[in-house]
């Protein structure tokens, strides 16, 4: 589809059809500019409309009739830009680390919602690398399946892989694949490029041990001997021995070693967490060891020795502790400061429908996103850590965005939470699927209520909770569920 068509379908005049037109003849750098103008006139009339929009649909349409415009655009970055991809936690990491830059004096432009692919980047490009630039570094989270494709145009300084899970196996397929489209896009990466690397995860770590500049990060904070039966195990890249552990967190992460070749997690590395204090849905607080890490050139960065923070976290979860260090870990490759990690973490709040907390008709609503048995599971660890009776919102959906395929909410341990639960209400295109889930879990089946929709769901929620509201939902879901609460007042448009 043409950029002049998704003109169109957004109600423009016809003196902006003409002046569309007229870009497309002209010569290079004219035509360039005017097609920039007009898909950036695309994004403001999606806003001004004041409904459910597509944050990726004019990004686009501007990289249909200027297939370079990804490139063209990120050129005018003063400082470059920083991406960050894995199967979970993409969307937090880049919003943590874009609030470090901030404390650095910088002005990223980020996808912040979460639209992942070139279409998303590029809408947010238009608004923040223009001709009188409004933004000096961009911080963009990208799809597992489409870094290989944006590494070339956008040349990042910093690139930061944080972890591979078992994830919509319908349109992913196994990890593997993923892994080695990965494997393969570091093989040709440009050696100037840094590296940050989650050490905990064998995949991860060892599909980029032949690059040159790598920054580690990880947790220490094992709670079990290995992982959990079923979980997404690997087996090793140097000789396909099966991996042994000295201790596990999330999932498979934790402190591996091929039984096999030797190979092993990195025993000192750059940046790592421990001493992780859970504190229910309010946060965490950890340790943040930090190693000299030699910036790539945007200041001064720590480089004088090791230090230790006490971070005090406002998002919860030992998840949100990884993705905090791989946010420290990618802003120290990229000349932040201790000073300035400890400041933009201190200061950061819950990404866009991710932990994020609401008010809704005087109570608290906490909107979390599971996807996959990995992310759930530690919803679950989570929740059960806050050790208080529950109000539980599941919403789910099976969506092109979240994977036809739902069966992976039974690969997840539901059943630890099963005696919080005093009340829960299912809804979204699945809800009986999710009701019957809770009941095998062991969830009283009269605490359970099916309800169709979306508004409903939360409506009849809001009206049995006699505490805080947990709404847990995948991709899909979330977004029905934080657009139906802006229709209703209670919250700004996600892309406000």
């Amino acid at each position: 589809m043409g950029l002049t068509t998704e003109v169109a379908r957004a109600g423009t005049t016809a003196t902006e059809r003409l002046l569309l037109s007229r870009a497309l003849r002209g010569p290079g750098a004219l035509r360039f500019r005017l097609a920039v103008a007009t898909a950036r006139g695309v994004r403001s009339l999606d806003r001004l409309t004041d409904t459910r929009i597509d944050p990726s649909r004019a990004g686009r349409a501007l990289l249909t009739a200027q297939p370079d415009a990804l490139g063209r655009l990120a050129a005018r970055l003063e400082h470059g830009c920083a991406l960050v991809s894995a199967t979970n936690g993409k969307t937090t990491t880049t919003n943590l680390l874009a609030s470090i830059v901030r404390a650095a004096g910088l002005g990223p432009v980020v996808n912040h919602v979460g639209a992942n692919m070139p279409g998303g980047i590029c809408a947010e490009l238009l608004a923040g690398a223009r001709w009188s630039a409004t933004a000096d570094i961009g911080v963009f989270e990208v799809d597992e399946l489409w870094l290989d494709h944006v590494v070339p145009p956008l040349v990042p300084r910093v690139i930061v892989l944080g972890n591979l899970f078992r994830d919509q196996l319908d349109r992913m397929g196994e990890i593997d694949r993923v892994a080695a489209r990965w494997r393969a896009f570091v093989a040709r990466l440009d050696t100037r490029t840094v590296l940050v690397v989650n050490a905990d995860d064998p995949r991860v770590c060892q599909l980029t041990a032949g690059h040159s500049r790598i920054v580690h990060f990880g947790l220490d904070a094992c709670d079990r001997e290995a992982p959990a039966p079923g979980g997404d195990q690997a087996t090793c890249l140097r000789c396909a021995g099966r991996f042994a552990y000295d201790g596990a967190h999330i999932a498979h992460l934790g402190r591996w070693r091929c039984t096999g070749c030797g190979d092993r997690r990195p025993d000192r590395l750059e940046v790592e967490a421990r001493d992780v204090e859970l504190h229910g849905t309010h946060g965490v607080s950890f340790t943040l060891d930090v190693e000299p890490v030699r910036p790539d050139g945007i200041g001064g960065g720590d480089t004088t020795g090791p230090r230790s923070e006490r971070i005090v976290l406002g998002l919860p979860g030992r998840f949100n502790v990884a993705n905090a260090a791989a946010a420290a870990a990618a802003a120290l490759a990229m000349g932040c400061t201790t000073h300035h990690v400890v400041t933009g973490l201190g200061g950061a709040k819950g990404a866009f429908g991710r932990a994020e907390r609401l008010s809704i008709a005087g109570r608290e609503v906490v909107q979390i996103l599971a996807k996959n048995p990995s992310g759930l599971d530690e919803i679950v660890t989570m929740l059960v850590a806050a050790g208080r009776p529950l109000d539980l919102l599941f919403v789910l959906n099976d969506r092109d965005l979240d994977g036809r395929d739902v069966s992976w909410i039974w690969d997840a341990d539901v059943e630890r939470i099963a005696p919080l639960v005093m009340r829960a209400t299912c809804g979204g295109s699945r809800a009986a699927e999710a009701a019957m889930r809770l009941d095998y879990a062991g969830v009283d089946p009269c605490a359970i209520e099916v309800v169709d929709g979306i508004a409903e769901p939360l409506s009849r929620a809001l009206a049995r909770a006699r505490g805080p509201i947990h709404a847990v939902t995948n991709y899909s879901a979330m977004l029905d569920l934080r657009e139906t609460v802006a229709e209703q007042g209670h919250a700004k448009r996600y892309w406000s």
